[in-house]
């Protein structure tokens, strides 16, 4: 597959500006009321749709057979749905060959790893795998429910402007921002005062 791979700055550019824009979006939409295991799902979509939509359209492939040109590609990012983004994947005539970068971002553990096993993605990212990869072994590398279940127990709590009206940053009371002033705040605690003579 090495020999397929030919990036260009524009393609590279492209991947990082949908990459960035799309998270972000996707942040904003799943801030208010999702789980973790959600965001992280969805956020590993990004990662995988940014390659793939911008690889289809600027990376150039180095082989006659391998084209992109065939199929209507929708551009849009996953924001709030994964299932969404697996239809879609049905849709797309993925391979290692015609979509290497897709194929090293769609196999890497760590992505698969922020993937819900119960959905079809052992199914759609095959292909990107190489031929004689079982689908038991995709699935393997997807995560378990066991661990979507301890995953939806986390939350990410984060700060607001009135934290800091009432003392706190980001939730810790006493944490006080730093003061944009020069001096610098002492307590009884400092341990590095200079002996007196």
């Amino acid at each position: 597959m090495a020999e397929k791979i030919a990036p260009s700055s524009i393609f590279l550019g492209k991947v990082w500006t949908r990459l960035f824009f799309s998270l972000q979006k996707a942040a904003d939409e799943l801030r208010p009321r999702s789980k973790f295991s959600e965001v992280m799902e969805i956020f590993a979509l990004c990662v995988i749709n940014a390659f793939m939509v911008e690889e289809a359209e600027h990376h150039l492939v180095n082989s006659s057979d391998a084209s992109t040109d065939n199929f209507d590609l929708a551009r849009n990012n996953p924001r709030t749905s994964a299932s969404w983004f697996v239809e879609k994947l049905k849709t797309m005539p993925l391979g290692r060959l015609n979509f290497p970068f897709t194929s090293i971002m769609g196999t890497c553990p760590l992505i698969l790893g922020l993937l819900d096993e119960q959905k079809d993605y052992a199914d759609v990212l095959a292909p990107l795998f190489p031929d004689n990869t079982e689908k038991q072994v995709i699935t393997e590398l997807l995560c378990p429910k066991e661990l979507s279940v301890l995953m939806a127990k986390i939350s990410v709590a984060g700060g607001t402007m009135d934290d800091e009206k009432e003392g706190t940053t980001n939730g810790i009371k006493g944490a006080q921002p730093k003061s944009s002033g020069s001096r610098r705040a002492t307590s009884s605690s400092d341990a590095d005062e200079a002996p007196k003579e």
